[in-house]
């Protein structure tokens, strides 16, 4: 409990000095594995999304979406490629420039014979851990819509690949897809998920 609440008030006064720091070019991004300790200090408690649940009013207002694209414009989804080639896949971040927000979670399921080489974290990136596949968490500075991508992978086909689509979803550890507000109680907004679909060249 003494380590949750030493992580928790690092997490504080991390995104605290960052808001001081917008102007900055350069932002220090730290590695670390995804822990439910970690999670609960990044964005509060886990909050499931219930099959069929309504979004609340402040969720349908911001309007937000974790959607995967193949361009750093947010134009293309969809995408030919060959085994052995590789392309450039983005994760981007859309919601209503009225509801800035400062965190996501989501994860990234791949069609077989896809694999992810390396990423890049946007310039804003503070804090970012977990794997894409399985569940990622990014903190960044307080941003305002329409759309920003927050990850960029390199990835690969191999010869096993035939095509297949390219999703975002819930994390599978903390089961949540959404963001957190820039508020001083860090509400919770839960997000609709976004495909991309892959064809064999």
């Amino acid at each position: 409990m003494k380590k949750l609440a030493i992580l928790c008030l690092a997490m504080f006064v991390v995104v605290s000095c960052s808001k001081k720091e917008d102007e900055a070019t350069d932002s220090e991004v730290v590695d670390n594995k995804v822990t439910s300790e970690s999670a609960v200090a990044l964005r509060g408690e886990p909050k499931a999304m219930i099959p069929g649940e309504e979004l609340s009013e402040m969720e349908k207002l911001a309007n937000a979406y974790i959607k995967p694209y193949f361009d750093d414009e947010a134009t293309q989804t969809e995408k030919a490629v060959a085994p052995g080639d590789r392309f450039d896949l983005y994760v981007f971040a859309e919601y209503d420039k009225n509801y800035p927000m400062s965190a996501a979670e989501f994860r990234v399921t791949l069609p077989e014979g896809v694999s992810i080489l390396s990423s890049t974290h946007c310039d804003s990136t503070i804090l970012q851990f977990g794997n894409p596949e399985g569940d990622f968490m990014i903190a960044f500075h307080c941003s305002y819509g329409p759309k920003m991508w927050l990850v960029r992978y390199e990835c690969s086909a191999d010869e096993s690949f035939t095509g297949g689509t390219i999703k975002t979803d819930e994390g599978m550890a903390m089961h949540y897809l959404g963001f957190t507000l820039c508020d001083v109680s860090k509400t919770l907004i839960r997000a609709e998920p976004g495909e991309a679909v892959l064809r064999l060249k």
